[in-house]
Protein backbone atom coordinates (compact mmCIF):
# COMPACT_ATOMS: atom_id res chain seq x y z
CA UNK A 1 0.00 0.00 0.00
CA UNK A 2 1.28 3.48 -0.90
CA UNK A 3 0.88 6.33 1.59
CA UNK A 4 2.28 9.84 1.96
CA UNK A 5 3.29 11.84 5.05
CA UNK A 6 5.11 15.01 6.07
CA UNK A 7 8.10 14.48 8.34
CA UNK A 8 10.06 17.15 10.26
CA UNK A 9 13.77 16.70 10.97
CA UNK A 10 14.38 17.04 14.73
CA UNK A 11 17.60 19.07 14.47
CA UNK A 12 17.06 21.29 11.43
CA UNK A 13 13.28 21.69 11.50
CA UNK A 14 13.17 21.03 7.75
CA UNK A 15 10.06 19.28 6.49
CA UNK A 16 10.06 16.54 3.88
CA UNK A 17 7.18 14.79 2.20
CA UNK A 18 7.78 11.05 2.21
CA UNK A 19 6.27 8.35 0.03
CA UNK A 20 5.90 5.04 1.81
CA UNK A 21 5.27 1.60 0.38
CA UNK A 22 4.05 -0.79 3.06
CA UNK A 23 5.49 1.57 5.70
CA UNK A 24 8.96 1.83 4.11
CA UNK A 25 10.27 5.12 2.68
CA UNK A 26 10.64 4.75 -1.10
CA UNK A 27 10.68 8.42 -2.11
CA UNK A 28 10.84 11.94 -0.76
CA UNK A 29 10.36 15.56 -1.74
CA UNK A 30 11.92 18.54 -0.06
CA UNK A 31 12.92 20.19 2.06
CA UNK A 32 9.65 22.01 1.54
CA UNK A 33 8.70 25.66 1.90
CA UNK A 34 6.08 26.17 4.61
CA UNK A 35 3.50 27.12 1.94
CA UNK A 36 3.87 23.63 0.43
CA UNK A 37 3.04 21.78 3.65
CA UNK A 38 -0.54 21.09 2.74
CA UNK A 39 -2.04 17.57 2.73
CA UNK A 40 -3.79 18.25 -0.56
CA UNK A 41 -0.34 18.50 -2.24
CA UNK A 42 1.08 15.23 -0.91
CA UNK A 43 0.28 12.92 -3.83
CA UNK A 44 1.30 15.46 -6.50
CA UNK A 45 4.78 16.41 -5.29
CA UNK A 46 7.86 15.37 -7.30
CA UNK A 47 9.23 12.46 -5.29
CA UNK A 48 12.76 11.21 -5.86
CA UNK A 49 13.91 7.72 -4.98
CA UNK A 50 17.65 8.43 -4.81
CA UNK A 51 18.45 8.84 -1.11
CA UNK A 52 15.14 7.46 0.15
CA UNK A 53 17.00 4.51 1.69
CA UNK A 54 19.09 6.96 3.75
CA UNK A 55 15.93 8.55 5.14
CA UNK A 56 14.50 5.11 5.92
CA UNK A 57 17.69 4.14 7.78
CA UNK A 58 17.63 7.35 9.86
CA UNK A 59 13.90 7.71 10.39
CA UNK A 60 14.44 8.16 14.14
CA UNK A 61 15.76 11.64 13.25
CA UNK A 62 12.29 12.63 11.99
CA UNK A 63 8.84 13.07 13.47
CA UNK A 64 5.56 12.98 11.54
CA UNK A 65 3.91 16.37 11.09
CA UNK A 66 0.32 16.36 12.31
Amino acid sequence: MISFEFWRHHETGEVLAVKLRDGVVVGYAGPLHHDDIDPSYLEDLDYVEDGADRIEKTRELFAPVA
